[in-house]
């Protein structure tokens, strides 16, 4: 969805408090169905234990501030590649793999 949001839209939704409230609300119910599935992942080992509210408030934090006009045009993208980019950094982190293939679990001097 988030493809067929037009800047003048994005624009709306953030000078019109109404828009604004609608919007995230919009979000917040689709927060709540990603904790919900994080919470289902983790019962079946699809994901690594964690928090599954964390990750859904990153989520939502993420989705609150990537729609902001000003930063897609200072980032140059669209709201669609930040959320994708958003999403990888989620779903893969950032951290890249050592010479083992395995990611380090804390921060290595």
């Amino acid at each position: 969805m988030a493809s067929t949001w037009s800047e003048a839209f994005l624009q709306d939704v953030t000078a019109l408090p109404d828009a604004r409230v609608a919007f995230d609300r919009y979000q917040a119910a689709r927060a709540e169905g990603m904790r919900e599935l994080i919470e289902a992942g983790i019962r079946t080992g699809e994901f690594v234990p964690c928090n599954a509210r964390v990750v859904t408030e990153v989520a939502l934090g993420a989705a609150l501030r990537l729609r902001r006009p000003e930063f897609l045009q200072s980032a140059g993208l669209t709201l669609q590649e930040a959320f994708e980019q958003a999403w990888a950094i989620v779903i893969n982190g950032i951290l890249q793999e050592n010479q083992s293939g395995k990611k380090p679990t804390r921060r290595q001097t």
